[in-house]
């Protein structure tokens, strides 16, 4: 016990001895400077590159057919199966044909009958014709000769008039040779009064019963032959439409490709709104979606890069939607694949989209840091500053950003553990 009680007073006595020494030590304090750290920074200028847009797409097929009978029926067969290579016009599947083809034998019987009857029909139009036109002709021919008759008889009048005057003249007007003349003319003119006449009477007449009874005939026999016509176009149409029935049995690929989806089998109902087979092209596309900024930026043939399975691809757009989709307010744009045909729907891709030139500031992507929002470190009288800034493009390992002015100085190397507001020293100063 006294053992314990000696420890304890000895160790008091050091205690009080070590405190009456710190009081009256005239040592300085110990002061700790601060931490400077060297960083290289990079002075901010404008600069020209090329700008891109770059999205993750969808592989699609360019083109989808879903093979649809265009009549209702039995499915009587499927003649592929998914995966299957197919070529325009191969028949896919068929329906029970056999009322079709009896329809269609009935049609095309009913059209050689109405070809026949039309042939018949214009044989006799043309023989009427012929014989109404001939008849017509005689009667005009008769006309004619009597109008003929009449100027000749007509010259013959003026003759004996020119004879009788110059009888008169030459042995006077009680002379035997001017009473002979006078009778003469009396004659001839008599004969020219009466064939004028019958001349002018036939012309004013109507046409003579036969000629009109030709034309009727006629003008009968057209009746008929254009109701032949009439008949032979609807059985025409009836073939053509039985035809069109008994290919609608059979169901054929409208393009090259692959098949899909098989949805039907044989026994099913076949509907016009019911696809049987769903055939994919060859081609490809990537759909992604743009943004409204983005869509102003690029147009239709834009040149494009697709990146699938680390397989670079040529591209280009193709079409882009005029309608932003409902949910995502993206416009739905294909980039079509070039020489890809073998690429599984589905796929993801990379396209990168080059939109032309951009001058503005651009920096190394691993400058841009994010926690959240992007920004980069710069330095401000010494210190570290935190800048918010932009990304408006991206080119390989550099991106166009908004947020920074010139002769910034963005910290490139050093960077590691700082913090705004902490003191550092450029040790370099660099240019992209």
């Amino acid at each position: 016990m006294k053992k314990h009680k000696r420890l304890w007073a000895v160790a008091l006595v050091l205690v009080i001895a070590i405190g009456v020494s710190m009081m009256f030590s005239k040592k300085d304090p110990m002061v700790i400077e601060p931490k400077v750290a060297s960083v290289r920074v990079l002075s901010i200028e404008l600069s020209e590159n090329q700008q891109q847009l770059k999205y993750i797409g969808i592989v699609q097929p360019l083109d989808t057919h879903q093979a649809t009978f265009a009549t209702i029926g039995s499915i009587e067969a499927v003649y592929v199966k998914e995966g299957d290579h197919v070529k325009k016009g191969q028949r896919l599947a068929s329906l029970d044909s056999e009322t079709a083809r009896i329809n269609y034998q009935n049609a095309q019987e009913e059209l050689r009958v109405a070809n026949l009857n039309r042939k018949q029909a214009n044989e006799t139009m043309n023989a009427e014709e012929a014989s109404y036109l001939d008849k017509k002709r005689n009667q005009q021919q008769l006309l004619e000769n009597s109008r003929l008759r009449a100027e000749e008889q007509k010259f013959k009048s003026e003759e004996a008039l020119a004879k009788r005057d110059e009888a008169l003249l030459e042995f006077g007007e009680d002379s035997e040779e001017y009473a002979e003349a006078q009778a003469t003319y009396l004659q001839e003119a008599a004969l020219y009064e009466l064939y004028k006449a019958e001349y002018e009477q036939s012309a004013q007449a109507d046409e003579p019963v036969e000629v009109s009874i030709a034309y009727a005939r006629y003008q009968a026999s057209k009746a008929a032959f254009d109701a032949s016509v009439v008949q032979y176009t609807i059985a025409k149409n009836n073939v053509d439409l039985a035809k069109s029935n008994l290919e609608a049995t059979e169901l054929q690929s409208s393009m090259d490709g692959y098949v899909i989806m098989v949805i039907s089998e044989a026994g099913d109902l076949a509907t016009p709104l019911a696809p049987v087979v769903v055939i994919a092209s060859y081609q490809s596309v990537a759909s992604i979606g743009l943004s409204q900024q983005a869509t102003s930026l690029v147009s239709v043939n834009n040149k494009s890069k697709v990146t699938i399975n680390q397989i670079d691809y040529s591209g280009y757009i193709l079409d882009i939607a005029k309608i932003p989709d409902t949910t995502s307010r993206t416009y739905l744009t294909r980039v079509f694949i070039e020489q890809a045909t073998d690429l599984n729907i589905g796929e993801t891709a990379a396209v990168t989209i080059d939109t032309g030139f951009k001058e503005g500031v651009w920096l190394p992507l691993n400058t841009i840091k994010n926690d959240g929002e992007d920004f980069v470190y710069i330095v401000k009288e010494g210190r570290v500053v935190r800048r918010v800034v932009t990304i408006t493009s991206i080119y390989n390992d550099l991106v166009s950003i908004d947020g920074l002015s010139i002769d910034d100085q963005v910290i490139v190397e050093g960077g590691k553990n700082l913090r705004p507001g902490m003191l550092v020293e450029i040790s370099e100063v660099v240019n992209l």
